[in-house]
């Protein structure tokens, strides 16, 4: 999954990031991440990522501290969400708009570490 500026032709005037990546052979998905009405919002992918976290249904793991180092820093002025050092957070929200094309292995059986509703998103933080 990728984000939607790379198919945009560079400051430079050369070829889009995104035909750059494929020339070198990296699998990408045949279009921009998109939400499956077709939108790009950043405010509603964040408020469907943290409602997933909040239903325990997209964790993180405690590990990962860079990632959660950014999840702290993200924040809003004047209502509108800061872009900064969201790298991490970027990438994980293009993966969770694009998920309904992932495949799942049939033959495996998934087992859930807590029951639903028992997962706090934001106990990482503490």
């Amino acid at each position: 999954a990728w984000p939607h500026d790379a198919a945009a032709t560079g400051k430079d005037g050369g070829e889009p990031l995104a035909y750059q990546y494929r020339k070198l052979g990296l699998k990408m998905m045949p279009k921009h991440a998109s939400s499956p009405d077709g939108g790009n919002s950043l405010a509603a992918s964040v408020m469907e990522m943290l409602e997933l976290m909040k239903e325990g249904r997209f964790k993180v793991f405690n590990t990962c501290s860079m990632w959660l180092e950014e999840f702290r820093i993200y924040h809003r002025k004047d209502g509108k969400i800061v872009e900064r050092k969201d790298d991490l957070l970027d990438a994980s929200r293009y993966a969770m708009m694009m998920r309904r094309h992932a495949r799942v292995e049939t033959n495996r059986r998934m087992v859930d570490a807590q029951p639903p509703g028992s997962y706090d998103p934001l106990s990482v933080l503490n």
